[in-house]
């Protein structure tokens, strides 16, 4: 064995797969490597290097290198990873754990056994680490990918999800849903146009209720991790310059923030009846708060390239020169929401403001008698949402007709408002 080390000591470790038995003596690390370098030499100086461990002696496996990606060497690749999911939920050798795990992410091109594990495993957590290193891959390999590739692994993880749609394991659907939205915006400034929308054109029809409740559900989830994703500020690193995220940024504010808004409306106005009428608690009521929280997302987009004034600006609306009675005023801070002129028709002329009051009101009368309401999702979610409305400013508002618009916009919020406070006598206070 210290022959054997000594041996394989001179090679070129950047670039022999040797190397890649010297740092690393498991199995799954052996089982990896392509089969053009599974000769006898290497499996004799393997079985020198793994004296004394025969946990990593497996002659049935060995007789299996020999053949390329075949069935039974993606399930032995998988009941290592399994098997190294279980050892570190169990605290048993977490190291050699997560080494296997490593490996499998910084292995080349190991995404037809990724899939295999996400399609195939009954471990919950070996789908996840598979999702996570389908994305460490690609973001690695991303220049020597084709766009057939990239396209490839963006199509299978929304294929994924949606096909999975009522899966009890969320976990492994956000982050399935997180790889694809990550893989999308890294590609972004390079997919044509057309690419693009073949992409997003699947998504409307998850969004919009084409495939049923769960999938829109999902599809509704999946826009929420790609705007995510195109915001700075909760954006995932990709080892790349500030221009890129900027010049990402910049796309799909002007191209696509409104219509995702938009599908989001729809996706949430299309469930409003059922969830109203039913005197039980429907799956629609998921999606409708889903798409709440996307477009409460949206409106908080620090919008920079549709509005001509759209600085961020943070202001206490409980101010001490509002109110006086400093003591007993409770203090709140609002973001200004300022889209610009081009968001005028959804939020202003659309009836949607109209929309919401009457959804928040119908569902606090109806649940008015459940101590719960006011916790609720879709309570919180709406309830945000009116504060956004509230919020508006800038140039979203005409400036030729002496404030008209905006002074008409909140005298229809708060007439909407109004009816909800308790008591009723303390707005007189």
């Amino acid at each position: 064995r210290a022959a054997a080390q000594r041996n394989l000591a001179t090679l070129d470790c950047k670039s022999h797969p040797l190397a890649i038995i010297c740092s690393s003596c498991s199995l799954f690390t052996l089982i990896s490597l392509p089969s053009a370098y599974k000769s006898p030499v290497l499996l004799g100086l393997y079985s020198a290097l793994t004296i004394g461990r025969p946990h990593c002696w497996n002659p049935n496996l060995l007789k299996m290198l020999g053949e390329p990606n075949d069935l039974g060497r993606l399930q032995s690749i998988m009941q290592a990873i399994e098997l190294a999911c279980s050892s570190i939920q169990m605290h048993v050798n977490p190291a050699a754990a997560e080494a296997t795990i490593l490996s499998l992410s910084q292995y080349p091109q190991p995404y037809q056994a990724c899939k295999f594990i996400l399609e195939n495993s009954q471990v919950a957590n070996a789908r996840f680490q598979a999702a996570g290193a389908i994305r460490d891959a690609a973001f690695r390999e991303w220049g020597i990918l084709t766009s057939a590739d990239k396209g490839g692994l963006i199509s299978f993880c929304l294929c994924f999800v949606m096909q999975h749609a009522s899966s009890p394991e969320g976990y492994v659907q956000a982050k399935v849903s997180s790889v694809a939205a990550q893989l999308l915006k890294r590609g972004w400034l390079e997919f044509i146009a057309a690419e693009k929308e073949a992409f997003l054109l699947q998504i409307k029809q998850a969004v919009t209720g084409t495939h049923g409740i769960d999938v829109q559900f999902v599809g509704i989830n999946f826009l929420e991790s790609l705007v995510s994703e195109f915001s700075p500020a909760t954006s995932t690193a990709m080892g790349l310059p500030r221009e890129f995220h900027e010049q990402c940024r910049m796309s799909l504010e002007r191209d696509y923030l409104k219509t995702f808004y938009s599908w989001a409306q729809e996706a949430a106005v299309g469930v409003t009846d059922k969830i109203i009428e039913s005197s039980t608690e429907v799956p629609e009521v998921k999606v409708c708060t889903a798409a709440l929280r996307l477009m409460l997302q949206i409106l908080n987009w620090d919008f920079r390239y549709s509005s001509v004034d759209g600085a961020k600006t943070n202001i206490d609306v409980f101010s001490a020169e509002v109110r006086h009675d400093a003591n007993n005023s409770r203090r709140s801070e609002c973001i200004i929401v300022q889209p610009g002129p081009l968001w005028r028709d959804i939020l202003l002329s659309s009836g949607h403001v109209i929309w919401l009051l009457n959804l928040y009101g119908s569902l606090r009368h109806k649940f008015s008698l459940k101590g719960y309401w006011l916790d609720c999702p879709i309570a919180v979610s709406a309830r945000k949402l009116i504060v956004q409305f509230c919020s508006l400013a800038g140039t979203i508002f005409p400036t030729d007709n002496n404030a008209q618009m905006q002074e008409h916009h909140l005298i229809q919020l708060l007439s909407g408002i109004i009816q909800w406070v308790q008591p009723p006598d303390v707005i007189s206070r």
